[in-house]
């Protein structure tokens, strides 16, 4: 599975589903819910974003979002209307294979990977038409204190700088 790769100057932002056939729009984002739980300079959150492509057939997508700096992932799940698929930690070239085997069975697949310390990206392969998808991912960030105060920053948008491999 190759990655879908952004028209010139379009910066990518967090909450889409990017075909990887370039001709065809974004899957839209249809709900969006953060939990975040917050104990002293330790917060654990939660994000789901549900998606439904209106495509008439299937296909692959990236799902690319940024994280608070130096947060630490700790589960993928990715619900695709009954099923619920939670991902697995395995060396990449490994989980790279496991990807693209099923892909190439026309199975669903997913992989997550790191692009830099604070952007995430899901490659998606075989998502079907009008089926909901639900992307869940669960992280551990640090709350900084500065003077008194906490602040927890949870960023919704990619800086222009990412660029797909």
């Amino acid at each position: 599975m190759t990655r879908p790769e952004l028209a010139p100057g379009t910066p990518p932002r967090g909450g889409m589903l990017l075909p990887r056939d370039e001709a065809l729009p974004p899957v839209p984002l249809e709900q969006t819910a953060i939990a975040v739980d917050v104990v002293g300079p330790l917060a654990a959150a939660t994000v789901t974003q549900r998606f439904r492509s209106a495509h008439d057939a299937p296909l692959d997508a990236l799902y690319v979002f940024p994280l608070p700096a130096a947060a630490a992932v700790t589960e993928l799940t990715v619900q695709i209307g009954p099923r619920a698929i939670r991902g697995e930690v395995r060396p990449r070239a490994e989980a790279e294979a496991r990807v693209q085997q099923a892909a190439e069975i026309g199975a669903f697949a997913a992989l997550l990977g790191q692009e830099r310390p604070n952007l995430f990206s899901v490659e998606l392969a075989n998502l079907q038409p009008g089926e909901p998808v639900e992307l869940r991912l669960s992280f551990f960030a640090r709350v900084p204190f500065d003077d008194g105060w906490f602040a927890l920053s949870l960023p919704t948008v990619a800086t222009p700088r990412y660029t797909p491999h």
